[in-house]
């Protein structure tokens, strides 16, 4: 029975977020007591490390967001200059870009570190969430004259905390412009579900079980590191939404 007790212990720790520590009880036999103890020292060092794991990555969130903030303000500072050259306001706003996506993927980094929210809850407009995560790609899909197409309604609002859903639609929008060459990209709402669909090169079906894996890649093509279908399906999963692929090769 005091074995079962200590049991059930350890198993309600799993789910209660580090704020429970095991109790060792009086009527506990000597070597009940011991093992308990033990457990407990060995709880104790653990939480002590998730704290500083969770202290060090706030840290670095801090240094890394630091430079990326002064490399973007040293960019709007040169484009504010009426004499530089059109190839200059090129390749500083190429270096704008960059810094964007890296301050947003130093976010999604952090995410995946500490697996902890990303904010409050609120309502969030959709629609205008989808035209803020694309707005780092629009040169891009300007240049490859693709037809961006957003069917949902203005008003349409959600619960949500939105850097999560923003972090997810970043991630999707960059695989989808990315991939795709010709033809659209398509995000729409309806029945509860937030659809984006391209008209890609599409994946292959041997691929499809592993795309939320860690450093996977199935294309040889393009950039990325395979993480960034990882923090989608990590958001999704702390968020309980449900996340659904379909593709085949030519069709998006």
């Amino acid at each position: 029975k005091q074995m079962t007790d200590l049991v059930e212990q350890i198993e309600s720790l799993a789910t209660s977020n580090g704020k429970e520590f095991i109790r060792i009880k009086p009527e506990h036999g000597e070597e009940i007591i011991k093992l308990a103890r033990a457990l407990k020292h060995y709880q104790n060092r653990l939480t002590e490390t998730l704290r500083r794991e969770q202290e060090f990555t706030g840290n670095i969130s801090h240094e890394l967001r630091t430079p990326i903030t002064a490399i973007l303000t040293g960019c709007e500072l040169i484009l504010t200059d009426p004499n530089i050259s059109e190839k200059t306001i090129a390749r500083v706003k190429q270096i704008e870009t960059a810094s964007r996506r890296m301050g947003e993927q130093i976010q999604s980094l952090l995410f995946l570190a500490r697996e902890q929210a990303l904010g409050a809850m609120e309502p969030v407009a959709i629609s205008e969430c989808v035209y803020d995560a694309v707005e780092l790609f629009a040169q891009d899909i300007k240049n490859k004259k693709i037809l961006f197409d957003v069917d949902i309604a203005p008003d349409m609002t959600l619960i949500l905390n939105r850097q999560a859903i923003y972090t997810v639609l970043l991630n999707l929008l960059r695989n989808a412009v990315q991939y795709t060459e010709k033809g659209f990209i398509r995000v729409t709402f309806e029945k509860n579900i937030l659809s984006i669909g391209d008209s890609g090169i599409g994946i292959e079906p041997e691929f499809v079980p592993f795309l939320f894996e860690r450093f996977f890649r199935g294309a040889k093509t393009g950039e990325g590191f395979g993480i960034g279908l990882v923090i989608v399906k990590r958001i999704c999963d702390y968020y309980n939404w449900k996340i659904r692929v379909i593709s085949e090769p030519g069709h998006g």
